[in-house]
């Protein structure tokens, strides 16, 4: 992969650009509605090829998504995991660009969410005794197992990355402490450490939360969590308001179970490998999680190999969006680039120098 990507403003350009005649497959790789022009240039819709519900689906039984180089094996797979309310196909921009440079990345909408609840003709909801449509961490992070150790076994020796974003990243904190031997590195974005309660606690919610005393099953309407945590960025409001595989309601019931599951991330934390190679990105405006949360984490984590992207005034959503910025793309390309197999070399060449320099190099 070149040095952060090469230009990650170029290959924006190439996803975003002007109208041009769209990839085959983006029909079924976006889910926005016609008045998003999204299309991507021929040069780059030919390195890469997208398959949607294909072998993984058949072994899991949910929603896949998978984005891969177009000429030969890639040099590693990232394995993606969306936030609350999102779905797999949300990271189709960034899928694309790193296909392009080489790198696979597989999606999969968790129980819930995306086609899992919006599955009108029962194609995931065969059995009534597992309703996919139901909102379950435990279950999808089984489903993240199998889905980690199908990847393993097609690609045996290549890197696995596993990627989340807000709530995302507490699965892919958790399948790195408890299955090190298949994980080689996480990508966190924003990671959630506590739901925020301003989500079903401000006050237009109020009346909504006294409703759910009396039942679980009582939907908090989520627009105004959309509109003023996740995003400054009016654009990227917009957007998932306007994707009708968002949710915009949850059960209080759902929410009170994700800040239970999320609350253990710290803890989870504690278990990964001190090898584990890890990047954080956050911004400093993030509605979402707290600073403070975010430092607890990465001082929960043993790993010797740590890196904290640090954006200043960047909200919460920054990876599951088709308006990505190149700062974002630079960090992941430039953390992605530092663990190759080169770079390992040219460090061990560099502590050398240091000790041929009369030095002696520390842990």
């Amino acid at each position: 992969m070149p040095r952060h990507l090469a230009a990650a403003a170029a290959t924006l350009a190439l996803l975003t650009g002007q109208l041009c005649a769209p990839a085959a497959g983006l029909v079924s790789e976006s889910t926005m509605p016609p008045q998003y022009k999204e299309v991507i240039k021929p040069e780059l819709a030919q390195k890469y090829t997208y398959t949607q519900d294909g072998d993984y689906s058949k072994s899991l039984g949910v929603p896949t998504y998978e984005w891969m180089p177009a000429n030969g094996c890639p040099r590693a797979v990232i394995i993606g995991v969306h936030g609350l309310t999102l779905h797999g196909r949300r990271y189709r921009v960034l899928a694309r660009m790193l296909a392009a440079n080489g790198v696979g990345f597989v999606a999969f909408d968790m129980r819930g969410f995306g086609r899992c609840r919006f599955d009108d003709n029962n194609v995931f909801n065969t059995d009534p005794k597992d309703n996919k449509r139901k909102v379950d961490h435990e279950k999808s992070y089984q489903d993240l197992v199998t889905l980690t150790k199908l990847v393993n076994q097609k690609y045996p020796d290549l890197p696995i990355v596993v990627l989340g974003e807000s709530l995302g990243c507490t699965f892919c904190v958790r399948v790195a402490g408890e299955l090190p031997d298949i994980v080689d590195g996480i990508i966190l974005s924003a990671p959630a450490v506590h739901v925020n309660p301003k989500m079903y606690a401000t006050p237009s919610d109020i009346k909504q939360g006294i409703k759910a005393i009396v039942s679980l099953h009582h939907e908090v309407d989520l627009h105004a969590f959309i509109t003023q945590l996740v995003s400054s960025r009016q654009e990227v409001v917009d957007e998932m308001l306007d994707d009708p595989h968002i949710l915009k309601k949850l059960p209080i019931g759902a929410l009170l179970h994700t800040d239970e599951f999320v609350a253990k991330t710290s803890k989870w934390g504690k278990n990964v490998s001190c090898h584990l190679a890890v990047l954080i990105i956050q911004g400093s405006q993030d509605g979402c999680v707290a600073p403070k949360h975010v430092t607890d984490l990465m001082m929960n984590m043993p790993s010797e190999n740590v890196r904290l992207a640090w954006r200043a005034h960047y909200g919460h959503l920054q990876l599951e969006t088709m308006f990505m910025r190149a700062a974002i793309i630079d960090a992941i390309g430039s953390w992605l680039d530092d663990q190759s197999k080169e770079n390992k070399v040219a460090m061990k060449t560099l502590a050398e120098d240091v000790v041929n320099a009369g030095g002696t190099v520390t842990p």
